[in-house]
């Protein structure tokens, strides 16, 4: 049985919503670790949410191959 248009997703758009996805993800601990421990800086946040859009990336494009 074949997937109904709306499941068929481009590659674009899995990797798209992987690195949102990172964003969010790694935004939330960086951006709460920010508030809560004094002295945190701003370069360590960036890099990481970075990172995390990056990894999040690519796990998303293998996965996509994977299923495909």
């Amino acid at each position: 049985m074949r997937p109904s248009a709306p499941l068929r997703k481009s590659f674009k758009k899995a990797v798209g919503l992987g690195a949102f996805f990172g964003l969010v993800a790694y935004g939330t601990y960086d951006l709460t670790s920010m508030g809560l421990i004094r002295d945190f800086p701003w370069s360590v946040a960036v890099v990481d949410m970075a990172w995390g859009m990056v990894v999040t990336t690519a796990a998303c494009g293998v996965g996509y191959f994977a299923a495909k």
